[in-house]
């Protein structure tokens, strides 16, 4: 409905991209924007393409609508409730996934490939200095990087479940008051 591919063969393509993803050792995502009404009826499709990549992460996030005179409208746009309710369904179909981040302000969840949880605690966040201590060893002298060489420990505040749902509380929050008539 929404995508015109340029390419006649856009679907070999894009599988030929997800076969790339596999094997690679950096970190890899898998972004999903989504779109209600248009892509949120099967995960088990998304499923199979994250099975086939088998990236480092998975994010949804909630279309963001871009205003009047487009395609999309506001009722396209999910509520945030409708794109972790999407992730668990998801997340429910792929068993080396868990749901490691949230951050409801940007209307989006992070599904994170298991390697990423040890010591009993999700490492989704990068080490910069680490990252180019790592980059330019290997460039020196092709020693290989591994996404886990320089993965830190995920804030709290960032985890799935956690109170502040994924809002630094360093940041400060403003919240608008509910106008009449609408959801959530």
């Amino acid at each position: 409905k929404l995508d015109r591919p340029l390419f006649r063969d856009y679907w070999e393509r894009f599988n030929r991209c997800v076969e790339a993803v596999r094997g690679r050792t950096e970190r890899t995502v898998l972004r999903l924007t989504l779109v209600k009404g248009y892509n949120m009826e099967d995960p088990e499709g998304i499923s199979e393409i994250v099975k086939a990549s088998c990236p480092s992460f998975v994010e949804l996030k909630g279309m963001t609508f871009s205003g009047q005179g487009c395609l999309l409208k506001m009722e396209n746009c999910p509520w945030y409730s409708e794109v972790v309710a999407y992730g668990q369904k998801l997340n429910a179909l792929l068993e080396d996934y868990e749901i490691s981040c949230e951050h409801e302000h940007s209307c989006s969840v992070l599904l994170t490939h298991k390697k990423f949880f040890y010591d009993g605690k999700w490492h989704t966040w990068i080490d910069f200095d680490k990252f180019q201590e790592l980059y330019a060893r290997w460039k020196r002298d092709g020693t290989p990087v591994d996404a886990l060489d320089y993965s830190i420990e995920t804030p709290a505040w960032a985890v799935y479940g956690s109170n502040e749902q994924g809002f630094d509380p360093s940041d400060v929050r403003l919240k608008k008051r509910k106008v009449e008539g609408c959801e959530e």
